[in-house]
């Protein structure tokens, strides 16, 4: 009999919406990062980074992209 073991990681991050509210994303499900353009009228007053979802949706945050990236490698450096 074979047994096989999978372990998977699962990295989360906490943030925070223009509102002040902290919300603690999965960094599995971030496909991408960017910071939001001038010319986007619907972005929410105040936020300083938009991450693009593995599942479409955009969210918006308060961090800046660079403090989200460092976010994230902290995260992924630890396991």
């Amino acid at each position: 009999m074979i047994l096989l073991v999978l372990l998977v990681a699962v990295h989360f991050i906490s943030l925070h919406t223009p509102e002040g509210e902290e919300v603690t994303m999965n960094v599995g499900e971030i496909s991408s990062i960017r910071q939001p353009r001038e010319a986007e009228g619907h972005v929410a007053d105040g936020v300083r980074c938009l991450l693009i979802m593995t599942n479409g949706k955009l969210n918006g945050v308060t961090e800046t992209c660079r403090e989200v990236i460092k976010l994230i490698a902290a995260v992924e450096t630890d396991s």
